[in-house]
């Protein structure tokens, strides 16, 4: 459940943070208005609710080490290796 709370800056102004554990960790966003915050809550549990809340740390992967993640995922996709890679250029090949 996303938890929002208020708090103050150093210069005195009105913050508000949400946090909710996305993929076993928990992620902060703050915002200026408690209106902004509490969609912002309301989104992202209605996301982790249906199933596809995305971790944002998950965007700092990049293709290459996805690519070798899906590969390895499955035995079955092993064989494939070598033709997948055919037509990437060899500064993005493993």
């Amino acid at each position: 459940m996303a938890q929002v709370t208020k708090r103050l800056t150093a210069a005195g102004e009105t913050r508000y943070d949400v946090r909710t554990r996305i993929g076993g960790r928990v992620v902060t966003k703050t915002f200026d208005r408690r209106k902004d915050a509490d969609g912002y809550a309301t989104t992202i549990e209605a996301q982790r609710l249906a199933g596809y809340a995305v971790d944002p740390a998950g965007g700092r992967m990049t293709v290459l080490e996805l690519a070798e993640l899906w590969l390895s995922s499955n035995p079955a996709k092993r064989a494939l290796r070598e033709q997948t890679w055919v037509g990437v250029p060899p500064v993005t090949r493993p």
